[in-house]
């Protein structure tokens, strides 16, 4: 693969964060005024300056400028891929009323995140003192071997810390698509846990997020605008090699499977490949859990399901419910919908 597709490797580390507490947020539709934050930015950034400026197209702008910033982090700065564009009015109007987009940028101890749908942009600054603990704690169970039990304090942790600050945001919606950077890139939020859970508590017991909301993810904010921009429809679905040269060019409606071995060989790498195929999806994953995840989404499809992500939902809700464990329906990740 060329040099220039390489900048896109990024190692598919499903971690996250989690801490305590809230700074204000408050709602905004277009370009109207963003809540103050009563905490200081960290130096450097311009979250801070865009919100004492009013400015919540400059905030999101500058969110997703980290998130870029951090995909293209270890590449030679000559072969880096240019920015997506950005049109944050662009990125709302692609999504429906149903749909919200949650943005995660961690900066020491605080997490910069911010919930944009189709009529409103919602700043927030979370404190998250224990990212750098419970990070490597979800990292290991997402790249360890299967039947490793999952952390289920780390995934309630999180969902109370990141997650539910934006209730009210997702309280009516149903597809939720995530873009963080860093320790939380990657993480599968199907499997946080809506209320804690114990070790009584059975894999079809679990109050899984999965349950609730359809998950698909971005690299950064601006990507949706080159994915979404042709209508989705599944046309056929291929199985790749990270390695194989002559697959980048995809056509809309495709959804892409590519199996990896862990950070280092991730399904990230072919989002190039999408780059030249607008409305293309991306399902990576590790060889065993597609094979089973695959088997059971050509069913879904067969039911005459013509959208991936919810195709992709019902599929691991059905493995889910033959009492799978999360690694086998949670770890592919779609990346790229309709």
């Amino acid at each position: 693969m060329d040099r220039e597709w390489r900048s896109w490797i990024v190692g598919v580390v499903c971690t996250l964060a989690a801490g305590s507490g809230l700074a204000t947020g408050t709602a905004v539709a277009g370009d109207a005024a963003i809540a103050r934050d009563d905490g200081g930015a960290p130096a450097g950034h311009g979250l801070q300056t865009a919100i004492g400026q009013e400015n919540p197209a400059a905030y999101v702008r500058e969110l997703d400028r980290l998130l870029f910033a951090d995909l293209v982090a270890g590449t030679p700065e000559a072969e880096r891929p240019e920015a997506p564009p950005w049109n944050l009015k662009l990125l709302q109007r692609s999504l429906d009323p149903a749909s919200v987009m949650l943005v995660f940028h961690p900066d020491g101890e605080v997490v910069w995140a911010a919930a944009i749908s189709h009529d409103q942009v919602v700043p927030r600054k979370l404190n998250a003192p224990h990212t750098n603990a419970l990070g490597p704690r979800l990292q290991a169970w997402a790249h360890g071997p299967p039947g490793r039990p999952l952390d289920r304090h780390a995934a309630s942790a999180i969902h109370q810390n990141l997650f539910f600050p934006f209730e009210a945001e997702t309280a009516a919606k149903r597809h939720v698509i995530v873009a963080a950077s860093g320790v939380l890139r990657d993480l599968p939020f199907e499997i946080l846990l809506m209320t804690p859970a114990t070790e009584e508590h059975s894999v079809t017991e679990m109050p899984f997020l999965v349950r609730r909301f359809e998950f698909a993810y971005e690299p950064t904010v601006a990507s949706r605008l080159g994915w979404s921009s042709r209508p989705g429809g599944l046309r056929r679905i291929r199985r790749h090699s990270v390695d194989d040269p002559d697959s980048r060019v995809v056509a809309a409606g495709t959804l892409i499977a590519v199996a990896h071995e862990g950070p280092s060989g991730s399904g990230m790498e072919a989002l190039g490949w999408l780059r030249e195929g607008a409305g293309a999806c991306l399902l990576g994953g590790d060889e065993g859990g597609l094979d089973v995840f695959l088997k059971r989404f050509y069913r879904e499809r067969a039911g005459g399901r013509r959208s991936i992500v919810r195709a992709v939902h019902r599929t691991r809700l059905g493995l889910l419910g033959d009492g799978l464990p999360p690694e086998i329906w949670a770890r592919p990740m779609l990346y790229g919908a309709e």
